[in-house]
């Protein structure tokens, strides 16, 4: 499926973020990365998921991209599409 992620893409990102949230909107930098974030959202992508279509996350960053507004408009922004 097409928002699936692999186990090589997780392994990229982690090695990518060193572990550490990579929204840094909430946590101020201080979050540990324990979920994966998609930029574009799983049914608007066209192609498999790469590590750039993601980022590490920690829960309250991850809860403010895909459930508030202003969260919305910076995956817009990172997505080049706002």
């Amino acid at each position: 499926m097409l928002g699936d992620i692999s186990s090589k893409v997780r392994r990229q990102v982690k090695e990518r973020s060193q572990g550490r949230c990579e929204v840094q909107m909430k946590c101020d930098g201080r979050g540990e990365g324990l979920e994966m974030a998609h930029i574009t959202g799983r049914k608007q992508l066209a192609h498999r998921t790469t590590a750039e279509d993601l980022l590490h996350s920690c829960v309250e960053c991850h809860r403010w991209l895909d459930g508030t507004s202003d969260g919305i408009k910076y995956k817009r922004v990172l997505a080049g599409r706002g």
